[in-house]
């Protein structure tokens, strides 16, 4: 059976890891109590709710049997690895085990190697390491629900789609004829038919196009709407704006120009 793409890069992350850590000594090893109980002290410099969601729900999940012994390798290495790259408690670390958390509990293999192989090229790179903590700390929520972006003022989400991690060139998240839909203060906007692409080292989300819906309103959504050309938005913004768009209404003949 071939080996695909994914899991070479997480088998190679792996191997160079374990060659690493030799050389520089571990903190965290992979017998599932000892590495719940050492994730427990170390998380709970973030305060004792993270302290006490690692003991009631992480840990007994880190030492079921349906958690294989090679994840629990790869939790161990990578919890080195962030340790030796400095990346602390609450810019990174934490959101690292949700987010394996998140993976456990979705069960998709595929993913879990896709996602650790963007984690570790991310680390090792200077200038993508900085922007590691902002996709750790996204990453509960994109795998657990497919939110791409959530902060105190909007949240982006795709549904109807799956996204997919890609290393070519830089760590990319992308999607196909997805449904993005975008909340905040009330508002709701739904883009249909969609394709999307995230380089995952700034906040930027590149866009086909797409069929713009207003959600909320007493407009039927089959006869108004607009329909977009190319454009990217800032997931840490508020809103976008597209350079060109037409917009059609059962109460005008002609659809209207706009941006």
């Amino acid at each position: 059976m071939p080996v695909s793409s994914p899991f070479r890069i997480l088998l190679a992350v792996i191997g160079w890891a374990l060659a690493f850590l030799s050389m520089h000594g571990q903190t965290f090893d992979s017998n599932c109590e000892s590495l719940g109980e050492m994730l427990r002290e170390k998380v709970s410099l973030s305060g004792a709710d993270a302290s006490q969601w690692m003991k009631k729900e992480f840990t007994p999940r880190l030492c079921a049997s349906d958690l294989r012994p090679s994840q629990r390798d790869t939790i161990a290495l990578f919890c080195n690895l962030l340790v030796d790259e400095r990346i602390t408690v609450t810019k990174g670390f934490l959101d690292y085990i949700k987010g394996v958390d998140a993976l456990v509990a979705r069960g998709d293999v595929a993913l879990w190697a896709d996602w650790h192989a963007v984690v570790f090229t991310m680390l090792q790179n200077r200038k993508w390491k900085k922007t590691l903590p902002s996709f750790l700390k996204q990453s509960p929520g994109l795998i657990a629900n497919q939110v791409l972006w959530k902060s105190a003022v909007a949240q982006w989400s795709l549904e109807d789609a799956a996204f997919e991690l890609t290393l070519d060139g830089t760590p990319t998240l992308s999607f196909t004829n997805g449904r993005l839909i975008g909340e905040g203060k009330g508002d709701r906007i739904e883009i249909h038919g969609v394709d999307g692409e995230w380089d995952l080292t700034d906040e930027t989300l590149s866009l086909s196009g797409g069929r713009l819906t207003w959600e909320g309103t007493t407009f039927n959504p089959l006869t108004h709407y607009a329909t977009l050309s190319e454009f990217s938005l800032k997931l840490d913004g508020t809103g976008f704006s597209c350079e060109s768009a037409l917009w059609y209404s059962e109460l005008i003949e002609e659809p209207l120009v706009g941006k």
